[in-house]
């Protein structure tokens, strides 16, 4: 089952295999192993997390389904699959370790690879039969056998589309509601039926599917559609959203008198893990990219790193990218432990630009209704400081860029916004940001021509802190990341929101401001260590307090 196509980098057999072998969940994590790439051993480590018994049934689904030839007898081994996955403890205990316990540490059984066989796996690919499925310790009982019922289906994007168009296919009645037109009409063709509005898609509804991006457009759609659904219909949320998010939808639900459940479809393989499935089943290297997450995180010290990684699109910044980025700095945000993160991308490109690919197709409704890169400004709204370490072409990335406080450029970097060359402007507010840090003369020729500037009259503009070598432009980066994580974090943010503020209002209101922010930070602990430390001629041991 190995692929024809072989990527360079990354294996997609089992060890000592050949083209005629068929490839082991085993053989495969020993390949990733014996990988030099960190990354692929970073893999094979999460996949030895993972249940051995989900594990095996996947690989084992996967290939049959390469072999059962029209896609009913597909999604048919799918369905029934996936029943049975729901009736095995591996299910109740995953719930144990990652939302009730969440020790994070599941006890599997079988509890290894070696211990699941093959008469385990065939069993989930028994006849389904009539059959209920239970919850211990609750009156809750589902049916899981030959119920077709109305369901409400939102975002048919790329991942909710073929999921809606599965129910469809298994007998559901599907209405499907999504803000991008193009999307709707490919959910369409697969017979899910167009509600014009959301309420409209789940006033007949007995289960509410939504396949969203972020936590605050689930809560966002709860609200527009609690009013019209009947009591006790079923709310089943397969985005990936954090834990207080889950907990408010939840809250919502029940005050509305329905029932709410989390099935993220992306919570047990993900990124790295979904392509190196994809390579177990032969996939080539186009489908590892598209499976692949578009950045990795590091931490180093109480600083953080984040480096785009899509090598093959030079980092051009998709929905994914933006989407990914935003959730981690997101998170990296919230934590107490963090005082501040980089973001850089590779030697070649910070960010090539937009994923134009991505966008070509799109109408004015599919990008004034999703609003699109509007999640970009969130990284205006961090509070936790940025600094983007720019290598090679930031075109349209320069936008990235900007959104960051501090800004350092290697000798290698060019900065540019070349929409204009393809018949649109900016849109991830390069016009703006550009104007305020090189001025209008500058800003004018740039969005009006196409034209770059290297990283000499970047600095020279004011467009970055300063230019380093390329080859220390990561070392200078994390230097200046770890010495802002060393201050007072209180302090930091409250110096972030003053200079920020400069940018929003007049000189006299921004003193204002300022003077205000300074009279505050007299009631931390940490102005007191500062100014003891000071006087007593000592470094300072700030508590972020």
């Amino acid at each position: 089952m190995c692929s024809r196509r072989r990527a360079t980098s990354w294996p997609s057999c089992a060890a000592g295999s050949t083209p005629a072998t068929t490839p082991t969940v085993e053989g495969i994590v020993l390949r990733l192993r014996a990988h030099g790439d960190p990354a692929a051993r970073r893999t094979a480590e999460t996949l030895l997390t993972r249940s051995p018994t989900a594990l095996k049934v996947t690989l084992a689904a996967l290939r049959r389904a390469r072999r059962l030839g029209p896609l009913e007898r597909v999604l048919d081994q799918e369905y029934r699959v996936s029943c049975a996955l729901l009736a095995s403890p591996d299910l109740v205990e995953g719930i144990r370790a990652q939302v009730i316990g969440k020790d994070r540490r599941p006890r599997w059984s079988p509890a290894t690879l070696a211990e699941v066989t093959d008469g385990d796996v065939e069993a989930f690919f028994d006849p389904l039969g009539a059959r209920e499925l239970g919850l211990a310790g609750t009156d809750s009982v589902v049916e899981v056998a030959w119920w077709a019922g109305t369901v409400a289906f939102f975002g048919l994007g790329n991942m909710g589309g073929p999921m809606a168009a599965n129910l469809v296919g298994a007998g559901h009645r599907v209405s499907g509601h999504d803000l991008v037109a193009a999307a709707l009409d490919r959910a369409a063709t697969a017979g899910v039926r167009p509600a014009a509005s959301a309420a409209g898609a789940v006033a007949d509804a007995e289960v509410v599917i939504m396949m969203l991006p972020a936590g605050r457009e689930v809560l966002g759609l709860y609200d527009e559609v609690l009013g019209a659904a009947r009591p006790g219909t079923l709310f089943v949320d397969c985005s990936t959203i954090d834990v207080a998010d889950a907990r408010a939808a939840h809250d919502l639900a029940a005050a509305a008198g329905m029932r709410a459940l989390d099935a993220p479809v992306s919570g047990g393989v993900v990124g790295a893990e979904a392509a190196t499935l994809t390579f177990m089943v032969g996939g080539g290297t186009e489908e590892f990219e598209e499976a692949r997450t578009t950045i990795r995180v590091e931490r180093v010290g109480r600083a953080a790193l984040i480096t785009l990684d899509r090598p093959r699109a030079l980092n051009a910044l998709n929905l994914q990218v933006m989407n990914e980025v935003v959730a981690a700095t997101e998170a990296l945000d919230r934590d107490p432990e963090c005082g501040c993160v980089v973001i850089t991308g590779s030697a070649k490109a910070f960010a090539a630009g937009a994923d134009i690919k991505e966008m070509r197709s799109r109408d004015y409704l599919d990008m004034y209704l999703a609003d699109w890169f509007a999640a970009w400004d969130r990284l205006g709204q961090l509070r936790t400081p940025t600094v983007a370490a720019v290598a090679g072409y930031a075109l349209g990335g320069c936008e990235l860029a900007m959104l960051c406080d501090v800004l350092l450029a290697a000798d290698t970097a060019v900065f540019g916004q070349p929409e204009i060359t393809l018949g649109v402007i900016p849109g991830i507010g390069g016009s703006q940001g550009l104007t305020r840090a090189v001025g209008k003369a500058k800003a004018m020729e740039m969005c009006l021509t196409g034209r770059t500037m290297d990283a000499a009259e970047a600095e020279r503009a004011g467009l970055v802190s300063r230019v380093v070598p390329a080859d220390e432009l990561l070392g200078e980066a994390l230097a200046v990341a770890e010495t802002v994580a060393g201050m007072s974090l209180p302090a930091v943010m409250m110096a972030k929101e003053a200079v920020a503020r400069a940018f929003e209002t007049t000189l006299a209101e921004g003193v204002r401001f300022e003077r205000r922010l300074f009279h505050a930070v007299f009631a931390t602990a940490d102005q007191k260590e500062g100014m003891a430390a000071f006087v007593e001629k000592r470094p300072p041991a700030f508590r972020h307090r």
